[in-house]
């Protein structure tokens, strides 16, 4: 496993996803396919809502660390859907915002679309107002 920022949630991931990464992926940074789309169906005003490819993709991680560092990620639910390739996730993760050393208790739902081994497309729900919360100075 490469050691990174993403680490916890990387092995968080494979998982929960389990065979339907590539084994030889262990690097959230490496799961999603060249023309991956990232979605926040949620975005509060200024967040992204969409991010196009595995390079926009990982620029926008890069960034989050310094933001918030996350404690824990709550064990998942997996839903298993009779959709091939679709898993939805549902868990909690509970860390603190770095500039404003606030709680950040959030509770997401993930559709993920997997494809030959790889993420091919994220939707992320999540609850905009607790980010919001957490970031204030």
């Amino acid at each position: 496993m490469i050691d990174s920022p993403w680490a916890d949630f990387s092995r968080f991931l494979k998982n929960a996803l389990g065979e339907g990464l590539r084994p030889e992926l262990q690097d959230v940074n490496d799961f999603f396919a060249a023309d991956a789309v990232f979605e926040f169906p949620f975005a509060p005003p200024g967040y992204p809502t969409r991010l196009e490819g595995r390079e926009a993709i990982r620029a926008h991680l890069a960034q989050l660390p310094g933001q918030i560092v996350i404690h824990r990620f709550d064990p998942p639910t997996v839903h298993r859907t009779q959709e091939a390739g679709v898993v939805i996730l549902e868990y909690a993760v509970r860390g603190q915002a770095v500039a404003s050393g606030r709680s950040y208790n959030q509770r997401y739902l993930n559709v993920i679309t997997l494809r030959d081994g790889t993420i091919a497309h994220f939707r992320d729900y999540w609850n905009p107002q607790i980010v919001l919360e957490a970031l204030q100075a």
